[in-house]
């Protein structure tokens, strides 16, 4: 074997064992999630899915894309997405592709609250105090303060909560086809 040869194989090898090396330790420098569930899950209703606007209710499972429109005309669609953003409020309301239903909403003003009335900015006391402590609770190792605490299972409220007050909100319907 050539000089020149001995040293680009010299090469590759290295890079092969440097990838190698990083490839050993992306995975143990991942974040790791404490997830714990509830004894028994909060029951939601259909009530829980609606939501109040200045113009009119929008119900989550329910409510077609021209009829958010129709309640929030001032807005735009995220690329050539699902996502419509109004201009008025800080939230996003994503559709199912086929229909064109609402299946969720995210909320990031006080603007908008739940149906039994809480909103982003409160403490997650009051959600406690609503909805009750039948919640699922997810959090990064270490970071009991920063969670998102989910209530129901297929159709969720989740209320993403930092040094205990809800900064978000996202109301879901799954569904299902």
């Amino acid at each position: 074997m050539r000089k020149t040869e001995k040293k680009q194989y010299s090469i590759v090898l290295l890079l092969v064992i440097f990838a190698v090396l990083i490839g050993l330790i992306i995975p143990s420098h991942r974040l790791k999630l404490n997830v714990s569930y509830p004894h028994e899950n909060t029951t939601l209703t259909e009530q829980d899915f609606l939501i109040e606007t200045n113009n009119g209710t929008l119900q989550i499972g329910c409510s077609s894309f021209d009829e958010v429109i129709a309640l929030l005309p001032e807005g735009k669609i995220l690329g050539m997405s699902t996502i419509y953003k109004p201009d008025n409020l800080d939230c996003l309301f994503t559709f199912t592709e086929d229909e064109d239903i609402l299946h969720r909403i995210h909320i990031n003003t006080p603007a908008l609250s739940t149906s039994r009335g809480i909103k982003v900015g409160e403490p997650f006391a009051r959600a406690i105090k609503i909805y009750g402590s039948n919640y699922a609770k997810v959090n990064l190792l270490n970071e009991s303060d920063d969670f998102d605490a989910v209530y129901g299972t297929d159709d969720n409220i989740i209320f993403q909560v930092r040094k205990n007050n809800i900064t978000k909100i996202i109301i879901e319907k799954s569904m299902s086809t």
